[in-house]
């Protein structure tokens, strides 16, 4: 069973009533966009998976992946953090 983390970011409602758009910097610093189901938050955090640690540094990315329209927008679907950001 896979362990999810809470990552610290903002939250806006989706074009549609179950889509919501996030935005978080990235470990260089530069913003991150996504759009992704609502069932993807939880206590106004997106739900992550950590595939990856280094130092300071999470690689984490999502549990669909980039499918049916979600997912990180102009980004792979894994993106390097700062671990502050994860709950």
């Amino acid at each position: 069973m896979r362990k999810y983390f809470r990552l610290k970011c903002k939250i806006e409602g989706g074009m549609f009533p179950n889509d919501r758009c996030v935005a978080f910097k990235n470990a260089d610093g530069k913003t991150v966009n996504g759009i992704f189901p609502e069932s993807y938050i939880e206590n106004n955090r997106l739900k992550v998976i950590v595939y990856k640690r280094k130092g300071n540094l999470a690689l984490i990315g999502t549990s669909g992946g980039d499918s049916a329209g979600f997912g990180f927008i102009n980004s792979s679907s894994r993106v390097w953090v700062n671990k502050q950001l994860l709950g």
